[in-house]
């Protein structure tokens, strides 16, 4: 896909590649269109998604030494020692994941301040540059995890940032993308039981030189309803600290202190799970396009501003991966389906 190109030539081109009718590719087409918009991911949308990884416009910072943090604490991540401060309190998911990797405070190899801008916003600063401006919580949090991924993982360039879970089996990755309350952290759990390595819970950071999932294996939030399901697993919720996000109280699974040393894996895999109480277990592949618009109906981050150069990277690795919808009534049957991709 190249810039100036009409909605008529772009489904064109996908009904060519992927062998479907125009008339459905062109309602795919609008329908990705009118979702990245949305998103910020095109001009003409209202607002941009934040990214941490281009500099906000400057500021006129008061000097860090004159301030009464609210909260300050250091934490050791990969080999990474990485100080954070936060003028107000810190938000409650964000310092709740942190807070098992803390150690006493030292000399820090890096450091991420959390700053009032003078609009009110919230501004994240790393190492005395501002990188990103925001009022949105969800959105703060994910930024800091972001730079912390690039700090751990050497600064590479992401092919995509995707909401969901990943874990890995004989070296190959499998992600789980799902909206918050699909079930994926309970699934990843039971699989971890089942002797699969952890990557991540929440945040799928994708490689761009190589499609290789990076490790950020932060303690897995489990809701209200899958303790129970859990235990009878063989997780052990005496160690697990509560927090309370979207107004209900979650628990936090730590994971193995070797699961920081996991090496990145090759994804080879997608799928999408959901948890009904009266469903079949199926697991059924689902096209390229499916595939696309599954995505972008959560949170997925592919650059800021998007151009089309990374629309065709982030295409062309799509393509060559397997995507499947998995639906599920019970953990068992959840856990079985995934096994059978890795045969």
């Amino acid at each position: 896909m190249g810039p100036g190109r009409s909605e008529s030539e772009l489904a064109g081109a996908l009904a060519e590649r992927w062998r479907i009718p125009l008339p459905q590719a062109l309602t795919d087409v609008r329908s990705i269109v009118a979702q990245w918009r949305r998103n910020g991911l095109l001009a003409g949308a209202d607002k941009m998604p934040a990214d941490a990884s281009a500099p906000a416009p400057d500021a006129n910072w008061r000097d860090a030494r004159t301030l009464q943090w609210a909260a300050q604490w250091t934490c050791s991540i990969r080999g990474k020692t990485i100080a954070f401060a936060t003028e107000d309190d810190p938000p409650g998911v964000l310092r709740a994941l942190l807070r098992p990797l803390e150690v006493p405070k030292c000399k820090a190899d890096a450091r991420i301040e959390l700053r009032t801008a003078p609009n009110g916003e919230t501004a994240i600063l790393r190492d005395g540059v501002e990188r990103i401006r925001t009022a949105d919580p969800g959105a703060i949090a994910g930024a800091v995890c972001q730079m912390i991924l690039e700090m751990i993982h050497g600064n590479c360039e992401w092919l995509a940032l995707i909401h969901g879970a990943a874990i890995a089996r004989d070296g190959a990755a499998i992600a789980l993308c799902a909206p918050s309350g699909s079930g994926k952290s309970t699934l990843a759990a039971g699989l971890i039981q089942a002797g699969f390595d952890y990557l991540t819970d929440d945040l799928v950071a994708v490689r761009a030189r190589d499609g290789m999932v990076m490790p950020f294996p932060l303690p897995l939030s489990v809701k209200p309803g899958s303790e129970s399901v859990l235990a009878s697993h063989g997780w052990d919720f005496s160690r697990a600290p509560r927090y309370r996000t979207k107004g209900v109280e979650a628990r936090l699974l730590l994971p193995s202190g070797s699961a920081w040393d996991i090496r990145p894996a090759p994804l080879r895999s997608l799928v999408f799970p959901r948890f009904s109480s009266s469903a079949s277990p199926t697991l059924r592949r689902v096209s390229t396009l499916d595939t696309i618009e599954r995505l972008l109906a959560d949170r997925i981050w592919i650059g800021h501003p998007i151009v089309a150069s990374r629309v065709d990277a982030f295409l062309k690795w799509l393509d060559g991966i397997a995507a499947y919808s998995c639906e599920y009534g019970n953990l068992d049957d959840g856990v079985r389906l995934i096994k059978e991709l890795t045969h």
